[in-house]
């Protein structure tokens, strides 16, 4: 799978509802944004690890490492 160009990756990233906010009627989760990072990043080389974030489910970080 090859990577989109850098303007779709823009409209994608822009496209994926994740706000972050310590009001919970304001906040979303991080977990589709992160799938489509880790996804790019894998299709490039990177391995990627998926870290999820204790007592928010909808919420991860993503790592990345080149060998």
């Amino acid at each position: 799978m090859s990577a989109p160009s850098l303007h779709e990756m823009l409209a994608r990233l822009i496209a994926i509802p994740s706000v972050s906010s310590v009001n919970p009627a304001f906040d979303q989760g991080t977990r589709a944004l992160i799938a489509e990072v880790a996804g790019w990043m894998a299709s490039a080389g990177v391995a990627v690890e998926v870290i999820p974030i204790p007592g928010a489910p909808n919420k991860a970080n993503v790592i990345g490492t080149l060998d």
